[in-house]
C-alpha cells in the first residue's frame, strides 16, 4: 500500500478523504491503520 495519511480539522484522514480517527486518540487511529494494512496484505 502506497498511501498518504493527512491531518486536517483535528483528525487523521486517508488521502482519498475518509477519516481514520481523531488526533486526540492516536491509539485508535493506529489500530485502524494497522487493520487496513493487514487487510491489504492478505
Amino acid at each position: 500500500m502506497n498511501e498518504l495519511i493527512l491531518y486536517t480539522d483535528g483528525a487523521f484522514r486517508w488521502s482519498w478523504g475518509p477519516g481514520i480517527g481523531p488526533v486526540a486518540d492516536v491509539s485508535q487511529t493506529a489500530e485502524r491503520i494497522m487493520h487496513v494494512l493487514r487487510t491489504v496484505k492478505a
